[in-house]
């Protein structure tokens, strides 16, 4: 693939090359002018610091678009089971998984995370099944949108849990129930 650095990248060029080209003829011309061109060389040391600076960082762009990607740390290979996709999963989890239930004792949403009808919300769940008992589990899941309105500490939703790999899971949100509210105090009766 070939990569070119672009206007952007040319910018600092022409901005360094022009500070330090002045900046060397404001040095040349106070050797010209003599013992009163004090301001001319300050003037001229500044441009040229001014320019080389411009000119290092316009190197540094470039070599950092144009350089080899092989010093870059090489992500590791995908595992098979990483390899699955979330339908993949799904189905999988379908078929071998123990259903079970989960109670919602927290949640926030992800800000930004909204798209297709779901938003992404960070759980934490008490999740029970018959195959171990009760596990508690945080972990960010795709919510439907119709649903966050239920959404709430205490909710309960069925769950299908892998029975190899607890925090892998399935959740069932058409299935998502609000908490149980306590039964009404009976009033006290006057006699």
């Amino acid at each position: 693939m070939s990569r070119r650095v672009g206007w952007w990248g040319l910018g600092p060029f022409i901005y360094g090359l022009f500070f330090t080209v002045f900046g060397v003829l404001m040095l040349a011309g106070s050797g010209a002018v003599g013992p009163g061109a004090s301001g001319l060389v300050i003037s001229g040391v500044v441009f040229l610091v001014i320019g080389i600076g411009a000119l290092a960082l316009a190197w540094y762009i470039r070599r950092d678009i144009l350089g080899d990607d092989d010093s870059k740390p090489a992500k590791p290979a995908p595992s098979a089971a990483d390899a699955r996709t979330a339908a993949q999963l799904d189905a999988q989890l379908r078929v071998t998984g123990a259903p079970g239930q989960a109670v919602i004792k927290g949640f926030s949403y992800v800000a930004g995370s909204s798209q297709g009808g779901t938003t992404t919300v960070e759980l934490n769940l008490d999740v029970t099944t018959n195959l171990g008992g009760t596990l508690s589990v945080q972990r960010q899941e795709r919510v439907p949108v119709s649903v966050t309105d239920q959404l709430q500490a205490g909710a309960t939703v069925p769950v299908i849990v892998s029975s190899t790999d607890p925090s892998q899971m399935v959740i069932e949100w058409t299935g998502l129930t609000p908490p149980q509210s306590a039964p009404p105090e009976s009033a006290p009766t006057k006699k």
